[in-house]
């Protein structure tokens, strides 16, 4: 982990784009898993100026004909998605930056934007909970 961390500091340094999945996997869809805040253990303390972008990316409750789930392996989820006939429809939902530095710490950072994409998958399926 320190090494994508690192590897992740590097980045914003020579400011470049940076993209984290802080769930570590994939869910169906309709559903969030808890965020692992060492990933954002690069913004302790914040560099100045950068912001976290929370995204969505909504699959109009069609996640699981994607989603990496179970004991399926890298290669097998890859071949399943690439050979699909269809679309597959996805919706990336840009949700309001925030100031990490208004953070106490990684933790707060995680579950800030946590809250933020929970919101947003909630509004996307009708309103129903999620947890």
């Amino acid at each position: 982990m320190q090494r994508q961390v690192e590897q992740v500091r590097t980045a914003l340094a020579e400011h470049q784009p940076v993209t984290i999945f802080p769930e570590g996997t994939t869910t169906d869809g309709t559903s969030l898993l808890p965020f692992k805040p060492s990933l954002f253990a690069v913004l302790a303390p914040p560099p100045r100026g950068i912001r976290v972008q929370p995204i969505l990316l909504d699959f109009y409750g069609r996640g699981w004909e994607t989603a990496w789930l179970g004991e399926e392996t890298a290669p097998h989820n890859a071949w399943r998605v690439l050979c699909r006939r269809r679309i597959i429809p996805v919706r990336l939902l840009f949700l309001e930056p925030f100031d990490p530095a208004h953070c106490n710490d990684r933790k707060e950072i995680a579950a800030t934007a946590r809250e933020a994409i929970r919101h947003a998958l909630s509004a996307s399926l009708g309103g129903a909970p999620v947890l």
